[in-house]
């Protein structure tokens, strides 16, 4: 039933649905999932967080809980949460979008040492992404690290040819 709402972008009964469905059968994973993006669609972050994280202590290797709670918590700047949500995981048990996630948590939290290694776990799928590459580019700039810096830069402004302030930024570190 929640499904055929969600296809009628009914996010009210969505939600309504998979919070009953959920008094009736709380190992639902599904019904989490449908219920937290409803409520996150009607600006209820509350509820959609607490849906997630619901669905998590019932099954806590739910990677696509994980990843959608970490966006929230992102989102809501709950960044000592997010990076709690992956203590306990391996590196290469995480995805790279969680990886991406961890950095943004650590950099907001000027953890520049620990959000390095997570925004270069997250490279080999973002590598082509203008908003991952300005934040890694901001990162190595905030570091010094000037070797990396040029590889990110190089890397942007093949895909922002014309961004003048960065091809800027280049020029001055090669003089």
């Amino acid at each position: 039933m929640a499904l055929a709402y969600q296809q009628e972008h009914d996010n009210d009964n969505v939600l309504a649905t998979a919070q009953i469905g959920l008094s009736y059968n709380k190992f639902d994973e599904v019904l989490y999932d449908l219920g937290s993006k409803a409520a996150a669609n009607l600006q209820d972050y509350q509820t959609a967080i607490k849906l997630l994280e619901d669905g998590l202590a019932v099954n806590p290797d739910n990677s696509s809980l994980r990843l959608s709670l970490s966006n929230l918590y992102l989102q809501q700047g709950e960044h000592e949460k997010n990076i709690g949500l992956f203590e306990e995981i391996a590196d290469e048990e995480i995805e790279d979008q969680a990886h991406w996630n961890l950095a943004v948590s650590y950099d907001s939290l000027d953890e520049l040492e620990k959000a390095r290694p997570q925004y270069l776990l997250a490279y080999r799928s973002f590598n082509d992404n203008t908003d991952f590459l300005l934040q890694v580019i901001h990162l190595f700039q905030e570091l010094g690290d000037t070797t990396s810096l040029k590889l990110a830069l190089n890397s942007y402004l093949k895909l922002q040819p014309e961004d003048f302030e960065m091809q800027e930024l280049l020029q001055s570190l090669d003089e």
